[in-house]
């Protein structure tokens, strides 16, 4: 999800969103419909196609799950460096 939105600050065709989202064409039509139907994505029809645009409340859902990951990096960053010293470890 965080992927899509991403993608689609700047107006997207569903092309575009599936071959720079790394999904498949029927999980990227499940993200969409997820998306739409919680406001946090548009779908927009005009002379030049359907596209795909983050609302206002996408972008606000996107900083907020950046503030996660700032929040729980170190942690991420500790169980990273664990498993170095595991891998390290098991490689004698």
């Amino acid at each position: 999800m965080e992927n899509i939105l991403t993608l689609t600050k700047k107006r997207h065709n569903k092309t575009h969103v599936l071959k720079n989202a790394n999904l498949s064409y029927c999980q990227l039509l499940q993200y969409l419909d997820f998306l739409l139907e919680r406001g946090l994505l548009n779908l927009e029809d005009d002379n030049i196609g359907t596209s795909y645009r983050t609302t206002s409340k996408g972008l606000v859902f996107l900083n907020k799950i950046n503030e996660l990951h700032n929040i729980l990096k170190p942690e991420i960053d500790a169980i990273g460096n664990k498993l170095a010293q595991i891998k390290e470890f098991s490689n004698c």
